[in-house]
This record gives C-alpha cells, structure tokens and sequence, in this order.
C-alpha cells in the first residue's frame, strides 16, 4: 500500500519560501496498491494528482471520497485533469450523514460562475453517490472504504481505507472533548497501520479555538496510543504554520510518543 500526500493544509493554499517541504496545497491524499487506489479530498493538491492519473495511457477510473463541503477540501474540483477525458470513469462519493453539504458544495464548485462548463457538458463519465457511517463499500477497484461521523461543524466523515490487510485512517477535521465522539473515534481507527490526524492546532491554541471543530498534535499522539495505531502522520495545518515550525512539531510528537512511530506529512508512505 503507498500514501501519497498531494496536499496537507487546511484552510486555505498558501506559497512562499516558508512553505516548500511540506507545501502550501490544501487537502488530498491517494491511497493505492497495484491497479486499486482512491482519493481522499477534493483539495488544491487534487489538480497535481489529476495531472498525473489523466498523462496515463489506460482509461482513467476514479474513486473520490469527500470528508465535507467546506471550500478547503473540494475547491480543487474544477482543475482536475480527468474530468476532460472521455473515457475516464469518475465516481464522487459524499456522506449522507452531513446534510448533503459535500454534494452540494461539489456540485457548485463544477457549474457556472465558479467554472465556466456545468458538470453535465464535461467529457468525462461523472457518477454522484453517497456513504453512510459505519457502512463498508468496496469500489469497482476493489478498494474498501468504511466512513465514519466526525465532530465538525456542519458533520464531516473521516474515511478507513483497507487494501488487502493494510489499512489507512483519514481524520482531517474532528475536536476532542465529547465523550461518546471521541470513545467512538478510537474505535474507528483502532490497529490503522497509517493514522493520518488533523493538527491544524497546538493545544495551547486549542483554547482559543474551541468550536472550530478542530485538533492538535497532542490529541493525535493521544489518539494514536489510545487506538493502538502504527504511523500517525499530521496533517490539515494551519495555513501559516512555517516548515521550520512543522519540524519542530514533528520533534515534539515523536518525543511524547509512547514509540519513535512518526512520519512527517508531505511524503510517500508505504505500509
């Protein structure tokens, strides 16, 4: 199985010279092994990703999964090469359990006036379904995929993806502090190989974040001894958020693991 992270910001896209190692694209992570894979997030990071499934000389097959609706995880929608190939075959799957949101905001992201052609006129062949929590499905590439409800403003989905006995967890937008969310939480991602974990914040911004429906690098390491999880890979950084300051985090993480088992965002992952 091998991760690849295409984007790691939340939020919104930034650049410059303080952003180039773990970069400044906002969230979208493919997860494949041999012919199966999908796509975790409809972020700015889509559009490197859609370049390169689009350069093949197969037809594309697509499976994108949305955690939500907000802009930051579906705005890379209109520059996603395969939805101008007419042999390409592009399935966006949205949870059932956020009010339609992730739907409703991909949708408007590929009609006029955000894009200039509706999703109907475009060449490719573009399928609409949706997940429910705690339901399995497997995709036309046999890939499985368990969604599951995270606390978020407006509800998001976080996504188990299972290829062979291999499994990657994908929690990018979830607060702490229920109970029942968080103890449910850990079942859900419980033995993952690879824990991908929101840490937009630090605890000590947490406390003037609440409500924002977000993390920290410290409910991660948490979370990943709690649920017996192997790599935890952070992600969904705060748009500022420096590569120095990512390095410092990294250290700091892997200091108050229970083991060394951290990876730094931005790279490929293989389990």
């Amino acid at each position: 199985m091998q991760v690849t992270f295409w984007g790691v910001r939340g939020t919104f896209p930034v650049s410059g010279p303080d952003f180039v190692r773990y970069g400044g694209e906002t969230m979208c992570v493919s997860v494949e092994s041999g012919d199966g894979q999908v796509i975790l997030d409809a972020g700015t990071g889509l559009r490197a990703l859609g370049d390169r499934i689009a350069a093949a000389a197969t037809s594309p097959r697509v499976d994108l999964f949305l955690s939500h609706g907000h802009l930051d995880h579906v705005m890379g929608l209109s520059q996603f090469a395969p939805l101008w190939r007419r042999d390409a075959s592009i399935v966006i799957w949205t949870p059932d359990f956020d009010g339609g949101g992730a739907e409703r905001a991909a949708r408007s992201i590929l009609r006029p006036p955000l894009m200039p052609p509706d999703a109907a006129d475009l060449p490719a062949m573009l399928e609409w379904r949706t997940v429910s929590a705690g339901k399995t499905i497997e995709t036309s590439q046999g890939v499985c995929v368990t969604p599951f409800s995270v606390r978020h403003p407006g509800g998001a989905a976080g996504f188990r993806t299972c290829i062979g006995q291999h499994s990657v967890a994908y929690v990018t937008d979830h607060e702490h502090g229920e109970p029942a969310a968080d103890a449910a939480l850990v079942s859900a991602v419980r033995n993952a190989d690879i824990l991908i974990y929101d840490a937009t914040f630090t605890e000590a911004e947490m406390a003037r974040r609440r409500g924002w429906g977000h993390s920290s690098w410290e409910a991660g390491v948490r979370l990943r001894d709690d649920a017996g999880a192997g790599l935890v890979a952070f992600a969904h950084h705060e748009p500022n958020r420096t590569d120095i300051e990512l390095d410092t985090m990294a250290f700091e993480a892997t200091q108050a693991a229970s083991d060394a088992a951290f990876v730094k965002c931005g790279l490929i992952l293989n389990a």
